[in-house]
């Protein structure tokens, strides 16, 4: 098994908080951590854990909902505002 590249992770997690518009204060606000932690993780100097990586997936899943930003599921384009209606609808 090949080892996790944490400052691919980090760079994914950076790329992803900077599309949203937030910042790494934001991040760590809605993750109760410092943003010391937060740049760290981004920087690859410090392995966030599974829980770590979990939250932050999560919060960014909330605030693309919050935002109406559409996704895949199932093959399918969807509104993840929860409206019920696809795209093509």
């Amino acid at each position: 098994m090949r080892d996790l590249n944490y400052i691919t992770v980090g760079t994914k997690i950076k790329e992803r908080r900077k599309a949203v518009g937030r910042t790494q204060e934001f991040l760590a606000n809605a993750l109760d951590v410092n943003a010391s932690h937060i740049c760290n993780i981004e920087a690859g100097r410090s392995s966030p854990s599974l829980t770590a990586l979990v939250n932050i997936a999560n919060a960014f899943a909330e605030l693309s909902k919050k935002a109406g930003i559409y996704g895949m599921v199932g093959g399918q384009t969807v509104d993840v505002t929860l409206t019920g209606k696809s795209i093509d609808e």
